[in-house]
C-alpha cells in the first residue's frame, strides 16, 4: 500500500490518498445466516443524556467446559500497525477482543491461570475440534484452556472464542491468532501485563471481591465501596444475574462519576462477563431518578459481555471507552425531547461488535447509536454493530449530531469520526439509516475533521409514506448534511425515495465504491424515487458506484454521472435474503471500484479500508461495496 499526500484546499492543507497495490486474496463468502433541501436531524439533544457528572442529570460456567455455539473491536493498539499478512482460501479472521491487555496470572488467586479473553472473528467454526488459539507463541490445546468457542453473540455475524492466557505466556507485548485446520488468522495485539483482578455478584452477602468470596455490586457505592478503590489496570468480572438497582448513586444501575478512579491508556478499568455468563443489567421503568443502565463519567473503561436492557436509556459514555460485544435494549418508549440507546458525549470512544434492537419511541429524535458532545481530542469509532428492530420514526438510526455541547470554536476542532463494518436493518419502520447532521461547525469557523463512513450495510431503508400516520416525513437513507463527509464501499439494499441525500450547506462529500439498490415500488405518496438527491453539486464527488433498481416503477437517476458510475445493472450478490452481500463471479461490481479514496485523517489500523467488512484484504482493483470478491 502506498501513501502519498497532495494540498487539498485552505481549510485542510493535507489529504491521505490510499492506493493499494495488488495481493491475492480468497476468502470464503460470509453467510450471515419532502424539500429538496436536507431534513432536520433528531432535534434538541437537551435530553440526550450525554455524559454529565453536575448532578443535574443524574440526581445527587465452569473453568474446563467449552460452550459450543453456531456460527463475531477490532482489537488494536492505537499506533500499532495491524499486519494483515497473506489471506488463503477458508483462513479465519480475527475482528477485535474485548480487553487488549491483561495478566497472566491471579485467576482465582492462581500462579499459573489468567485473565479471561473474548476474541470475535470470521471463519472460526462452530466447534473447536482441534482448532486452537495461540498467546505469545504458546498455543492453547486443552479444552480446559476455554469457556467458549464459535458462539454467535451478541450478533449472528460474528462469533466468539473465550480463554485464559497462562503464565508461560511471558510478559509484554505480544499477539493473538487463532488456527483453524490448516491456516491461521492474521494477528490481534495484546499485551500482557500486571493487574488486579476481581469478581462481582448480582446478589448475596458483601465480599472481599475474590473468586470464591466476590463482591455484591451494590457495594459499589461511598468511599469503602470497590468504585472508590478501582486502580488502573483493574479487572472485574460480573456473574450471571439481575442487576436492577442503583448501586452508586444517579439515576443509573451503575454509574461512575468523572470525580471518581479512571484507568490510564494502557491500562484501563475493565468490567466484564464471567466466561460463559451474561449479566443482565435492567431498567424496568421510567422515572427522572432511575433510567439509564449504564453511565461511565471516567475515562478509560472496558465494558463487554452484559446485556443492558433498559425502557430509556442504555449506556452513556464520556471519553476512551472500550464498548464491545454488548446486547442493548433500550428506548421502549418516547420520554423527553432525544437521545439514544447509546450515547457518546466525548472523545476517543471506541462502540463494537454490539446489538442495539427494541426500540419503539417511534420519534425521530430518538437514535440506536448518538454521538454527541465535543470531540476535540480525538473521534469516536463505530464498527462491527449490528443495529435491528427498532422504530425510531423517521430515524435517523445512526446520528452523529452536535449541534448542542459544541466545540468552543476558538480553541476546539471536533475529531474525525469512523462509523465501518455496521450492519444497520431499519425494519420494522423505513427510516434515515445514518445522518452526519453538525459536525459542530457554522461558517466562518474552523473546519471540524471530516466523518468517515465505510463498509456499512445499510438494509430496509429510505421512504415517503405519508400513508403511515404514525411517521409523516421523510426519509432518505444516507444523509450528508454538514462540513466534510465521505462514504465508501457500503451497500444501501432495498432503498426508497433517496439513497443519498447532500444539503446545501457542506463543504464537501465524496460517495464512492458503494452498491444502491433501490425498491421503486415502495410507497411514495406519488413520487419517484431518486438516487441522488444533492443540493451542493459543486462540492459533491458522486463517483464509481453501482445504481440498481429492483421493483417495478421509475428510479430518477437525476445526479448519476454514467460516465462514472454504472447505472441499471444487477450487482448480483449471492443471497440478499439470506444476509450473504458477497458477490457473484459475473458481479459488474468486481474490480469496478476506485483505490484513490480520500482520507483527509488516517482510518482506524484495525479497520483500514483495504479491508472489507470481514477484515479480508482488498486487492487489486477494489470491488464495490462491503465484500472483495471472492
Amino acid at each position: 500500500m502506498r501513501l502519498s499526500y497532495r494540498p487539498l484546499h485552505s481549510r485542510t492543507p493535507w489529504l491521505q490518498v490510499i492506493t493499494v497495490g495488488l495481493g491475492a486474496i480468497c476468502l470464503t463468502s460470509m453467510a450471515c445466516g419532502g424539500g429538496n433541501a436536507a431534513p432536520a436531524d433528531s432535534g434538541s439533544a437537551t435530553d440526550s443524556g450525554a455524559v454529565d457528572d453536575s448532578g443535574s442529570a443524574d440526581g445527587s460456567g465452569s473453568d474446563a467446559a467449552v460452550r459450543d455455539g453456531a456460527a463475531r473491536d477490532a482489537g488494536g493498539r492505537d499506533g500499532a500497525a495491524r499486519d494483515a499478512g497473506t489471506f488463503q482460501p477458508g483462513q479465519p479472521t480475527l475482528l477485535f477482543s474485548d480487553i487488549e491487555s491483561g495478566p497472566s496470572t491471579g485467576w482465582g488467586g492462581s500462579s499459573t491461570k489468567g485473565v479471561a479473553v473474548t476474541i470475535w472473528g470470521h471463519g472460526l467454526g462452530t466447534a473447536r475440534g482441534d482448532s486452537y488459539v495461540t498467546v505469545g507463541g504458546q498455543r492453547l490445546e486443552s479444552d480446559s484452556d476455554y469457556q467458549v468457542w464459535g458462539e454467535a453473540w451478541p450478533t449472528p455475524f460474528w462469533s466468539r472464542i473465550t480463554f485464559w492466557l497462562g503464565s508461560a505466556m511471558g510478559d509484554g507485548p505480544t499477539e493473538i491468532t487463532v488456527t483453524v485446520g490448516d491456516k491461521t488468522s492474521a494477528p490481534l495485539p495484546f499485551t500482557i501485563r500486571s493487574g488486579r483482578i476481581f469478581f462481582v455478584a448480582a446478589s448475596g452477602a458483601d465480599g472481599t471481591g475474590s473468586l470464591s468470596d466476590p463482591f455484591v455490586y451494590t457495594q459499589a457505592s461511598g468511599g469503602s465501596g470497590f468504585v472508590a478503590g478501582m486502580q488502573p489496570g483493574d479487572l472485574y468480572y460480573f456473574r450471571a444475574g439481575t442487576y436492577d438497582s442503583r448501586a452508586n448513586g444517579g439515576n443509573s444501575v451503575l454509574w461512575i462519576r468523572n470525580s471518581e478512579p479512571s484507568g490510564e491508556a494502557g491500562r484501563p478499568i475493565a468490567m466484564l462477563a464471567y466466561p460463559g455468563d451474561t449479566p443482565r443489567i435492567f431498567v424496568a421503568s421510567y422515572n427522572v431518578n432511575f433510567r439509564t443502565g449504564i453511565k461511565f463519567g471516567n475515562e478509560y473503561m472496558v465494558f463487554s459481555g452484559f446485556q443492558i436492557d433498559s425502557e430509556w436509556m442504555a449506556a452513556s459514555l464520556a471519553s476512551y471507552h472500550r464498548f464491545i460485544g454488548n446486547d442493548l435494549i433500550g428506548l421502549k418508549d418516547q420520554y423527553g425531547s432525544g437521545t439514544g440507546t447509546l450515547v457518546t458525549g466525548g472523545s476517543g470512544n471506541k462502540i463494537l461488535g454490539n446489538a442495539i434492537h427494541g426500540g419503539r419511541s417511534k420519534s425521530r429524535f430518538d437514535h440506536a447509536t448518538y454521538f454527541s458532545g465535543c470531540a476535540d481530542i480525538v473521534g469516536n469509532h463505530l464498527g462491527w454493530n449490528y443495529v435491528y428492530d427498532n422504530d425510531f420514526g423517521r430515524g435517523p438510526v445512526l446520528s452523529i449530531n452536535h449541534q448542542e455541547n459544541r466545540c468552543d470554536p476558538g480553541t476546539q476542532i471536533l475529531k474525525a469520526h469512523f462509523v465501518f463494518n455496521n450492519i444497520v436493518d431499519c425494519s420494522p419502520q423505513r427510516a434515515v439509516a445514518i445522518n452526519v447532521y453538525d459536525l459542530s461547525y457554522d461558517p466562518p469557523e474552523p473546519a471540524p475533521e471530516p466523518t468517515f463512513v465505510y463498509n456499512n450495510l445499510f438494509m430496509n431503508c429510505g421512504t415517503l409514506d405519508r400513508t403511515d400516520t404514525d411517521n409523516i416525513g421523510w426519509a432518505p437513507t444516507v444523509i450528508a448534511n454538514t462540513a466534510d463527509t465521505r462514504f465508501y464501499n457500503n451497500v444501501l439494499y432495498n432503498s426508497a425515495y433517496v439513497a443519498f441525500s447532500v444539503g446545501s450547506g457542506i463543504l464537501s462529500t465524496e460517495f464512492r465504491n458503494n452498491i444502491v439498490v433501490m425498491n421503486s415500488s415502495e410507497p411514495l405518496d406519488g413520487r419517484n424515487s431518486v438516487y441522488i438527491d444533492d443540493n451542493s453539486p459543486e462540492n459533491s464527488r458522486i463517483s464509481d458506484n453501482l445504481f440498481f433498481d429492483m421493483g417495478s416503477s421509475t428510479i430518477d437517476a437525476t445526479g448519476v454521472d454514467t460516465a462514472t458510475n454504472i447505472l441499471d445493472q444487477d450487482p448480483k450478490f449471492t443471497d440478499p435474503s439470506g444476509l450473504d452481500f458477497s458477490l457473484q463471479s459475473d458481479s459488474p461490481a468486481i474490480n469496478a471500484g476506485a483505490d484513490d479514496l480520500l482520507f483527509d485523517v488516517p482510518p482506524p489500523d484495525y479497520a483500514p479500508i483495504d479491508h472489507d467488512m470481514i477484515n479480508a484484504l482488498r486487492s487489486g482493483g477494489f470491488d464495490l461495496g462491503v465484500r472483495e470478491y471472492p
